[in-house]
Formats: C-alpha cells, structure tokens, sequence
C-alpha cells in the first residue's frame, strides 16, 4: 500500500473513531468493513491493464483528421529542430496545434492554403506547425495553453495572432506587422 493510502485510510479509521464516541452515534462502526470496501474500490478504480487494452483499442481505430492534406509548403516543427528552421527566413507563421481539437481540424486546411498563396506570391515566408502535445518544449516557450495558437515571428520578435481564421486575416497581420 503507498504513503498515500495508507495516510486515507489512517484517517477514515480516525473519522470512524470520532463517529463511534460522538453524541449522535447510535452504533459502533466496523472499522475492518470500512477498510475492505476501501481496498475493494481502490482496487477497480485503478486496474490499469484494463485502462492500456481501452488505449490500444483507441488508438488502433485512430484516424488521421489531416489525411489526404498536403503540406509541402508547411513544415512540421519539433522541439528538435524549430529554432534552426524559424532562423532560415527573417518571417515565419507557427501553428501549434493538436489533431483530436475540432478548431485545428476546421484551421488547418486554411493555414495550408495561405501557405502555398504566400509561395505562389514569393513571399519569402515560412509556415511552420507543432503538434504542442508532442513537443512540450516549444510548446512552454511560447506559453500554449489553447488550440490553435498561432505566431507570427519577425527577427526573433513573437506576435501573437487573435484574428479571425482566414487567409485574409493572416495576411492582413503580416502587413500591419510589417508596417
């Protein structure tokens, strides 16, 4: 039993205690029940081979949401390799984002779509996405606490983007930036 067990059970005994000499007691309390039922519902809660075969299950039926996307012109950044890459242009857009959110998934498409239109354009600027949940480095230096976060980085300077989702609104804070 851990440190932390054994202290909870030391103080449902005590509790127990206190409920048998207090005034509106009108039974004794078995203390040995109240630790068994303990044990017992601590047992189920935390039979974690049942909780790895629930992961592996959900895993194995895992789908991409980004399939069938192509990313040429966005790369994917780890905390490996994100700073190297951000310093080859003097303007870069980073996505950090997570597969299972919903707004990332409806984002993405769009962020790609600017990307290859910035290209199209020379545009001498880099697309960037990290998946935060993977890469908690880059994630804790930019300070990530919601899904998508985007920021626009100019020599080593960080914007943060609140605009609307739109290439219109990417490229409008890329001027506003600039000017």
């Amino acid at each position: 039993m851990s440190k932390n067990n054994s202290i909870f059970v030391l103080l449902i005994i005590l509790a127990s205690v206190l409920y048998v000499f207090s005034d509106n007691n009108t039974e004794a309390v078995n203390n040995s029940e109240i630790i068994s039922n303990y044990t017992e519902l601590n047992e189920n809660e935390t039979n974690s081979e049942n909780y790895t075969e629930e992961y592996n299950e959900e895993y194995e039926n895992y789908e991409d949401p980004f399939e069938g996307l192509n990313f040429t012109n966005v790369l994917y950044l780890t905390d490996s390799n994100y700073t190297q890459e951000l310093k080859k242009t003097d303007m870069s857009y980073v996505l950090f984002f997570s597969p299972w959110c919903h707004f990332c998934q409806y984002f993405m498409p769009i962020y790609i779509e600017t990307a290859n239109y910035c290209k199209e354009q020379n545009m001498n600027i880099t697309f960037g996405r990290i998946e935060a949940n993977l890469n908690p480095n880059s994630s804790e230096e930019f300070n990530i606490v919601e899904f998508p976060t985007i920021y626009l980085i100019i020599k080593d300077k960080k914007f943060r983007y609140r605009g609307m989702r739109s290439q219109e609104g990417l490229l409008n804070f890329i001027k506003k930036k600039i000017n």
